[in-house]
């Protein structure tokens, strides 16, 4: 009876055990796919402003200055749509126009190294990409630019997974705090109804 009062209650901690670690890390994978697809709508939306407000800020340029034209205008129309929306703590913003980098104040500081130190990796246009860099994943996207109906820059804007990731090990630490806590209360609860019952 002893024996059995002891091995009724390791047997079902051990399962209880097994199937908090595999909730744990169910958790921790649909926080950094959600945490991932938070970031890339950031990424769309910001490429969808630049583009809206890019036509008007050029169209008033051209309104306001005589003597600029085309390419010109189109980069201090870049300059002063980084002077009015700049990086945040969530993504960066650069423009290559014509083998310069443009690039707007702020962002994350992981991506603000990355960028001083050897630049910011490029990627195709159109699609949301995770690249491997020295300082951590991020997520980029990409889009060609015409200005008068020709191709002139390529923006990027780019998000570090890092965050993500930190928060998710974070609610993870959490989880497992609270299922050790249930796993030793439930363990205890168990053997001492099972004595009792045996």
């Amino acid at each position: 009876m002893r024996s059995l009062s002891v091995r009724i209650p390791v047997l079902a901690m051990g399962v209880l055990a097994i199937s908090l670690f595999v909730a744990a890390l169910t958790v921790y994978e649909l926080l950094l796919v959600a945490g991932r697809n938070d970031l890339d709508t950031v990424l769309r939306r910001e490429v969808s402003r630049f583009r809206h407000n890019m036509e008007r800020i050029t169209w008033d340029l051209l309104g306001r200055e005589d003597g600029l034209t085309g390419l010109r205008t189109f980069r201090r129309a870049v300059i002063e749509y980084m002077a009015l929306h700049p990086s945040n703590e969530s993504y960066l913003v650069v423009v290559r126009i014509d083998g310069d980098v443009l690039s707007s104040p702020g962002g994350p500081q992981e991506l603000v190294r990355l960028r001083d130190r050897q630049g910011l990796p490029t990627t195709a246009p159109g699609e949301i990409e995770t690249l491997e860099t020295p300082l951590g994943q991020i997520r980029s996207l990409s889009s060609r630019v015409t200005f008068q109906e020709e191709p002139v820059a390529t923006f990027q804007v780019a998000g570090s997974m890092e965050p993500i990731r930190t928060h998710s090990l974070t609610e993870l630490g959490r989880m497992a705090e609270a299922g050790l806590i249930s796993l030793a209360l439930g363990g205890a609860l168990l053997t001492l109804v099972l004595r009792r019952a045996l």
